[in-house]
């Protein structure tokens, strides 16, 4: 796999690893998307906290004056709607972090989020407000690929476990903003 990359490549990745002062952590957690913002019951109820289970590895790299870079990768175990569509949500996270306190790290950086959504066209009569409409699942698959503006916190337990929160804003350069959250444990 690796026999057509320059050695001159093969050298830089390997002292890039090697030499540097670098963590690698698993991660298990939650993805809230459309946070506030999507309906989620007959009354009008908003999302708020939802179970869409996510596995996540990033590698933690030292660099000058305190800081830290965190790039991640995370599959979101999409729990499947009602619909007959089906759901795939891929997440790759560029994040620096700052220790504000021994114990917590503030976090902030850039993300992609790669979604996917498919399903079979067939039609679905929903509540629409006080009467019903007609509503169409997707009749093919489509990918959709979202940028974030990422805002968190991690909190250490000990040297090996820490839990953490993230905050994305989802199209942050657009006029149709929305609000997404990941909350995590990560281990070392």
């Amino acid at each position: 796999m690796f026999r057509n990359l320059p050695k001159f490549w093969m050298i830089i990745i390997v002292n890039t690893v090697v030499l540097s002062q670098a963590n690698a952590l698993v991660g298990a957690g939650t993805f809230a998307p459309n946070f506030l913002k999507a309906q989620t019951a007959m009354d009008g109820e908003r999302s708020r906290l939802e179970l869409n289970p996510f596995i996540s590895f990033d590698y933690v790299f030292k660099l000058p004056r305190n800081h830290y870079f965190d790039p991640e990768i995370g599959y979101v175990f999409n729990q499947d709607a009602e619909d007959e569509t089906t759901h795939s949500t891929l997440f790759l996270l560029y994040n620096l972090e700052f220790p504000v306190h021994p114990q917590v790290l503030l976090r902030y950086g850039f993300g992609t989020f790669i979604s996917k959504v498919g399903g079979d066209g067939q039609a679905l009569t929903m509540n629409n407000g006080t009467t019903t409409a007609t509503f169409y699942t997707p009749s093919e698959s489509h990918t959709s690929y979202t940028s974030s503006l990422n805002l968190g916190v991690k909190y250490f337990f000990d040297k090996k476990l820490a839990s953490r929160f993230d905050l994305n804003v989802m199209r942050f350069v657009s006029d149709g903003r929305s609000l997404s959250y990941l909350l995590s444990i990560t281990y070392n």
